[in-house]
């Protein structure tokens, strides 16, 4: 979880939720301006297997190739995403509360992240978070 916040913090990404599952991994984030969600996985995944196979002393691929993603069209959306993250691990039988997983962002460690989206204003990078713009914060 350290590989990938420090990622967060160096590549500037915004990064909502993760939860790492004993055999796949879950995340909720919006690519940094001039990045693309693919170049962003490809940062999220290298540095988190660079510094496992530095711990473990192992070399090679430990994700499987490629990834699944959805875009969020509305803030209801996103925030399925980021519960859906969350619950992962309850619903997998793991834990009892999302809050008691360790290896997740239930506890709040992405809520920095979450607030700043919501409260800075949005410019869309692409057509497809174009799609995307937060209500403004009075309601109009």
């Amino acid at each position: 979880m350290g590989q990938l916040l420090a990622d967060r913090d160096r590549y500037g990404f915004l990064l909502f939720a993760y939860a790492f599952m004993p055999d796949h991994a879950h995340f909720v984030l919006v690519p940094a301006e001039g990045h693309t969600i693919s170049s962003t996985m490809r940062i999220v995944k290298g540095g988190i297997a660079r510094r496992v196979n530095q711990l473990t002393g192992a070399k090679g691929t430990i994700w499987q190739e490629g990834f699944y993603d959805k875009v969020a069209h509305t803030i209801d959306q996103l925030n399925a995403y980021i519960e859906y993250t969350h619950r992962n691990p309850v619903t997998a039988g793991i834990v009892s509360r999302e809050r008691d997983y360790a290896l997740s962002s239930a506890e709040g460690s992405c809520l920095r992240d979450y607030q700043r989206f919501l409260n800075e204003p949005f410019e869309p990078q692409s057509d497809s978070a174009r799609a995307f713009q937060p209500a403004p914060r009075d309601g109009r």
